[in-house]
């Protein structure tokens, strides 16, 4: 899950990479599989998008994808990922777990599936019992 801001899309995918030419923005929609959606908007890259609409959850393959290009481009790298999905954040060096603003839970997906707490429950209940662990 992630915010957006009231400006173009292209400046949402840039956000905080003010050196991003229309290239590197357009290379990283396609890595994210957005390319194709953002150019069938009607005004592209140019489209307006609201504040802080989040934006609906990809489907399972869509999400492995993304996992896998961000695996390749984020080597020797620190990326935040925010997210709902277990699945999402499982290979994580470090899992920050917030309930309420707090951080309840902390550690590697190990870590925390031995821990049988707050993460392992969601695990348990998103992948379902006898998972990929």
């Amino acid at each position: 899950m992630f915010c957006l801001f009231s400006d173009t899309t292209a400046a949402n995918i840039a956000f905080s990479n003010t050196g991003a030419d229309m290239d590197l923005i357009k290379h990283v929609a396609k890595l994210a599989d957005a390319h194709h959606f953002i150019e069938a908007l009607s005004d592209g890259y140019n489209t307006i998008v609201g504040e802080h609409d989040t934006t609906s959850a990809v489907d399972m393959a869509t999400e492995y994808k993304i996992q896998q290009d961000l695996q390749k481009v984020g080597a020797n790298k620190t990326a935040f990922i925010i997210a709902h999905r277990v699945s999402s954040v499982k290979d994580a060096d470090l899992i920050l777990v917030l309930n309420k603003g707090e951080i309840i839970e902390l550690g590697n997906h190990k870590t925390l599936m031995a821990k049988d707490g707050y993460y392992a429950s969601n695990y348990n209940e998103q992948i379902g019992q006898g998972g990929d662990e």
